[in-house]
């Protein structure tokens, strides 16, 4: 059983008539007490409420071709955050973005694919920065470490998977081919990279889906990542051969 709590002291002073000779204060205490009342929930209005996003105003993204349809997308949150996160970075000087969003062809179920380029000779503290890119995600982690280039990826609480690049181009011979979009830092950065044919990494890009889309012989064995990425590729097969609504 629920008691009554009190809600109010209240002091009431009054002077009694004198006894005798000598005049009395008489001072009565008053406590109020009031029944429990039951939880309330705040008022509805019957839609959701839309998250909103603190740095669409301050952060600076440079312009390229397909940017507006990107930013009618649900990824579009996910790169506002990363490009703020690389541009309050000193060991950062940019990045570039690759893929399905630099070549227009996306969709709500593509990944985010991106180099963040460390500033010359600066691999180590933009690599020992990472968590800062993937901070507040779902989960994260990192493929094979070389000496001037790895990648970290992650899948934020919305559910966008980020493959992520850090590299020094200079110190290390990854190449660059079109198309891509320096989206924060001077377009000039891209001549840091070789530049190769779009067939080549064309045909990089087909391979590692295809090793994403292969059944692995014992998923239980996999790495996390590796089983988070097979898992995320059989996701969008489903979807996307799914009829639409």
């Amino acid at each position: 059983m629920k008691s009554w709590a009190p809600a109010a002291t209240v002091a009431l002073t009054a002077v009694a008539p004198p006894l005798g000779t000598v005049p009395t204060t008489v001072t009565v205490f008053v406590t109020v007490f009031v029944p429990p009342q039951p939880a309330t929930m705040p008022a509805s209005s019957g839609t959701l409420a839309q998250p909103t996003f603190p740095y669409a105003d301050a952060v600076s993204i440079n312009p390229w071709r397909g940017r507006e349809r990107l930013e009618g997308m649900r990824q579009w949150p996910t790169l506002i955050a990363l490009a703020d996160r690389v541009e309050r970075t000193d060991a950062f000087e940019g990045f570039v973005l690759i893929g399905s969003f630099a070549s227009g062809t996306a969709d709500e179920l593509s990944d985010l694919d991106v180099i963040v380029v460390a500033k010359p000779g600066s691999f180590q503290q933009a690599w020992l920065a990472r968590g800062h890119l993937s901070h507040d995600s779902l989960v994260r982690w990192d493929l094979p470490r070389g000496s001037h280039s790895s990648g970290h990826n992650w899948l934020t609480r919305d559910l966008v998977k980020v493959d992520c690049t850090i590299i020094d181009p200079d110190a290390d011979q990854k190449p660059l081919a079109t198309p891509y979009a320096v989206c924060v830092g001077q377009p000039e950065i891209a001549a840091r990279f070789p530049q190769v044919s779009i067939e080549s990494v064309r045909e990089h890009a087909e391979q590692i889906a295809a090793e994403q889309n292969a059944i692995p012989a014992d998923p239980a064995s996999l790495p996390y990542g590796e089983l988070i990425d097979w898992k995320i590729a059989e996701f969008k097969q489903a979807v996307r051969r799914a009829p639409r609504t």
